[in-house]
């Protein structure tokens, strides 16, 4: 009866209803770009893993076929993803007719503003904040240029630090690192119309995010996007500027995008709800007690992330 009754639960949270209603943390979703509101049941549901319940142990299979195993430790653990209902998300300005480039700003203010709208609606709730790529920049943009009081944690997935720094870390990884700084500064233009060179950047806002709020920031080093250093520095930032409840997750495997559908998969799962038990929401105990001693790790100094970055090679030890 047990297995029965957990399989029902894993296919509740799967599959369940965005309008469902659990307790008083509610989820808001930002998106990266060309994608749109739909990435949030994504991270609801998983799709790309294949849970399952055998022998009291449950078992999972990411797409590029790494299998893990969890010994389960609460029979009603019902916390699958990243996110879960009650869960709100939202299109981004050019989100909201297919993709529109000259509706974005690249994380800036229109965005910020969009995210702000977004959350009015819901800060009568403990917010927590979710998002990737230029999602999470936005993100961390709203938190250091707006006052949001019902935010009680953020999880944010390749964010960059700035537009100008991550195009300079690209050109250098490419070698290209000689094409003028007027050409590569202002290229973002040509494509979204909406972005200042001068605006807002998380690199710039860091200092003004609230110190006592729980942050987890996670990077990949395969990802050739957004680079894993130019997450990290906002994590270094951050933690020059007093934060102690800022973490940063860096990953092995997994490219832009698609970290939940590679071999760091469990990884990824383990820490972001070790995160959550932390910070005392709502958890999957059983993916939480993996990921405690990960969680732990993720709090690590300049020169141990420079040598990661270095050696491409996680600072993680599993």
């Amino acid at each position: 009866m047990q297995k029965i009754m957990r399989s029902i639960a894993l296919v509740f949270c799967l599959f369940g209803s965005q309008n469902a209603v659990a307790d008083e943390i509610v989820y808001l979703f930002a998106h990266g770009l060309y994608a749109n509101q739909n990435l949030a049941r994504y991270y609801a549901q998983l799709p790309d893993i294949s849970f399952k319940i055998l022998n009291d142990q449950l078992h999972a299979q990411t797409k590029s076929g790494h299998k893990h195993i969890w010994q389960l430790l609460n029979p009603t653990d019902d916390f699958f993803g990243i996110i879960k209902d009650p869960f709100y998300t939202f299109n981004f300005p050019d989100a909201i007719r297919g993709f529109d480039g000259t509706q974005t700003s690249l994380a800036q203010e229109n965005e910020i503003q969009t995210l702000a709208n977004e959350y009015e609606k819901i800060k009568h709730n403990k917010v927590v904040l979710v998002g990737m790529s230029r999602g999470a920049s936005t993100i961390l943009n709203f938190l250091g240029t707006r006052t949001a009081r019902s935010i009680v944690a953020a999880v944010v997935e390749s964010p960059f630090d700035s537009v100008i720094e991550t195009l300079d870390t690209l050109c250098k990884i490419a070698g290209v690192d000689w094409i003028p700084l007027l050409i590569r500064h202002t290229s973002p233009n040509l494509f979204f119309s909406k972005y200042d060179a001068k605006g807002v950047f998380p690199i710039k806002v860091a200092h003004n995010i609230n110190k006592e709020l729980p942050l987890l920031i996670i990077a990949s080093l395969e990802d050739t996007l957004i680079p894993a250093a130019n997450s990290a520095s906002i994590y270094f930032k951050l933690r020059d500027c007093g934060h102690q409840n800022v973490y940063f997750l860096l990953l092995d495997k997994g490219s832009h995008a698609y970290l939940l559908e590679n071999d760091d998969a469990p990884t990824y799962l383990n820490t972001v709800q070790a995160f959550y038990k932390k910070c005392g929401l709502p958890h999957n105990s059983t993916f939480a007690a993996q990921g405690d001693a990960i969680l732990a790790q993720c709090q690590p100094s300049k020169k141990i992330v420079d040598d990661a970055l270095k050696n491409k090679k996680s600072f993680i030890q599993r």
